[in-house]
């Protein structure tokens, strides 16, 4: 029964990767792609070796996307001033305009998605997709854990927590 439901879960967000596959597709760009010109979004002047950590991709791969993006005119890499060895990518006008239109069709999938569910809901499925990608040697791919669903629970627990703490003093 166990693995019938975790091959329910992997299909349906395998449906919501196909989905956005499309949209890059029109793109030319693929889903790593995307996440580096996100984190360009974020991060201005970021390097290859801290694109390539967000992105969970050794610097050759990092290179590479790095190379296609930018002869589609959507980055720009410069030697940093410190150590030449070093390239610091930033977005052209191009990769902002193309970046945006990326997120406001994510936007399009991602509310359809969440008008089904309650945040509470959104939030505790966050959760536990994270957990699914925990590696076996309890690693995960994503830098971030998501927060647990239900703020009410996590202000109880930290407020014990601080009593507790008093009361140790």
């Amino acid at each position: 029964m166990n693995k019938l439901r975790t091959s329910k879960i992997l299909l349906l967000a395998n449906e919501i990767e196909k989905k956005r596959k499309e949209i890059l597709k029109t793109y030319k760009l693929s889903l790593g792609q995307e996440i580096f010109l996100n984190a360009l979004l974020e991060k201005k002047g970021m390097t290859m070796g801290m694109i390539g950590e967000i992105i969970n991709t050794a610097a050759p791969s990092t290179t590479k996307y790095a190379t296609k993006l930018e002869n589609l005119g959507f980055i720009t890499r410069q030697p940093s001033k410190l150590d030449s060895r070093h390239h610091k990518a930033n977005l052209t006008e191009s990769g902002i305009e193309t970046i945006k239109e990326i997120n406001q069709a994510y936007e399009v999938i991602d509310t359809k998605f969440h008008k089904a569910l309650k945040t509470k809901d959104t939030d505790r499925l966050e959760r536990l997709l994270w957990k699914l990608t925990i590696k076996s040697d309890g690693k995960s791919d994503s830098k971030k854990k998501p927060k647990k669903a239900g703020k009410n629970k996590d202000l109880k627990k930290s407020k014990e927590k601080k009593k507790k703490e008093k009361n140790k003093s």
